[in-house]
């Protein structure tokens, strides 16, 4: 009963401290490296949004973003732009490829509405894909970063990861695959068929839709991912980028019965509802002490009309582009937090060559 008095800051203070002293007495069993992740939500053509807010914090930085994390999780547009961080590609660079090949990617036709086969030829985003990362595999990147998905052969959640693709070829895709599976939202795009790097023959195809069916925002398997490789750390840092989200009453549903007036109103409450829980539990995994914030959760709020994930039209895409550049505005100070953080934990420990790397571009 008595510990219910304990305001949670003070809680957490406490626990903290226990931490520490339990380190400083078995030194061999603690580790004060604090872990970094970059979550970066799905959200289509809204990917705008969360690379110009990357494109920011990456100038900032002075850096690449690659060379401050040490995992990188993503979500459909989200594991897009994931992959292309930890290929090597600028912020920019990812951010231009929905503003120069939106519509390449969300081509229409009037002969596809979605409802017998995809609204969209998966051709063109294939294209894209291919021409921005060629031939490279999870394997061959540095970075450790994890794309969610779903696999349609066992009717299972996937999670392409590079650490683990270079232990077991039998998770070795390429980054392209990666990539187009975890943006293959249904009715928008057909699953991808993809085969593993040691599939020289192609007998065991793969089918995977995109990874926002199973968890749009990652940041909860960004943290768990730290847990595991970094299992002594004391705390863990956390960014949580997001595409914009719309904040809807849905007491129009209070009396809803059949799936058709729920439509889909349920798929919206399914997809807000996780990505909640998610930032919930982060909020009590990593809690603020003492003015110390280790987690971030940036997300803009947009309207109704700019919700759509594949509106590709000029004027839309200018719209994103105005969000994208108030999320900026209004997150100043936190980026400047968040760019303080950083640069602090990379000179923590050399921890790998690319906290090597990220030491030598800060001392240019």
């Amino acid at each position: 009963m008595f510990i219910k008095t304990i305001p949670l800051k003070i809680l957490m203070s406490t626990i903290f401290t226990i931490s520490s002293l339990n380190c400083s007495l078995q030194a061999t069993t603690c580790d004060t490296y604090t872990p970094r992740a970059l979550s970066i939500d799905g959200g289509g053509i809204r990917g705008i949004i969360s690379g110009m807010f990357l494109a920011e914090l990456e100038k900032r930085l002075g850096c690449p973003l690659r060379y401050f994390f040490d995992e990188i999780t993503g979500t459909s547009t989200g594991g897009i732009i994931a992959l292309g961080i930890a290929a090597g590609f600028s912020a920019k660079e990812l951010f231009e490829i929905y503003t120069l090949n939106g519509q390449k990617i969300f081509e229409s036709s009037m002969f596809r509405r979605g409802i017998m086969r995809a609204r969209y030829d998966h051709s063109g985003i294939e294209a894209v894909l291919e021409e921005k990362f060629g031939d490279l595999n999870l394997s061959n990147l540095s970075t450790n970063v994890t794309i969610t998905s779903y696999n349609l052969n066992n009717g299972k959640p996937y999670y392409f990861s590079s650490d683990i693709a270079r232990k077991d070829k039998m998770h070795d895709f390429s980054v392209t695959c990666a990539a187009r599976s975890t943006s293959a939202a249904p009715t928008y795009f057909a699953p991808s068929e993809c085969y593993r790097q040691h599939d020289i023959a192609g007998s065991d195809p793969q089918y995977f839709i995109d990874g926002g069916v199973v968890i749009n925002n990652p940041a909860i398997l960004a943290y768990s991912k730290l847990q595991h490789a970094y299992p002594n750390a004391l705390d863990y840092f956390v960014l949580s980028i997001g595409t914009g989200e719309k904040q809807k009453s849905q007491k129009n549903q209070a009396h809803a019965a059949g799936a058709l007036s729920w439509g889909t109103a349920l798929i919206d409450i399914i997809l807000s509802g996780v990505s909640t829980v998610n930032h919930d539990l982060l909020n009590l995994l990593i809690p603020h002490i003492d003015q110390e914030r280790n987690y971030y959760r940036i997300q803009a709020e947009i309207s109704e009309e700019l919700e759509p994930m594949d509106n590709v039209a000029p004027k839309h895409i200018q719209a994103l582009k105005e969000v994208g550049q108030k999320l900026i505005d209004e997150n100043s100070k936190e980026i400047e937090q968040i760019v303080t953080k950083l640069k602090m934990r990379a000179g923590q420990a050399y921890h790998s060559s690319i906290d090597a790397e990220a030491a030598l571009c800060r001392a240019q």
